[in-house]
């Protein structure tokens, strides 16, 4: 995971082309959102980090996502 911004209510990170963000079906791994729960873990110590995707991007699409760390914050950017 290419980490462009990292605090403790947020993280944006740079989503390649060709990885989906979320899973878009039961048991795909593979995904953004996958990447980015192992590196908190990893980074953080923490079994199971909260990831909050904020928006999405197509599977092609490359570019910024951002997301959320806490359930607070969610809910902040979706207000």
């Amino acid at each position: 995971v290419r980490v462009l911004h990292e605090d403790r209510h947020l993280l944006i990170v740079d989503k390649p082309a060709g990885m989906p963000s979320i899973p878009s079906f039961e048991g795909e791994t593979e995904t953004l959102r996958d990447r980015v729960e192992r590196y908190l873990a990893i980074r953080h110590g923490v079994e199971r980090p909260y990831v909050g995707i904020v928006h999405r991007l197509d599977k092609e699409t490359s570019g910024a996502l951002a997301i959320a760390r806490t359930p607070e914050a969610q809910r902040a950017f979706q207000e």
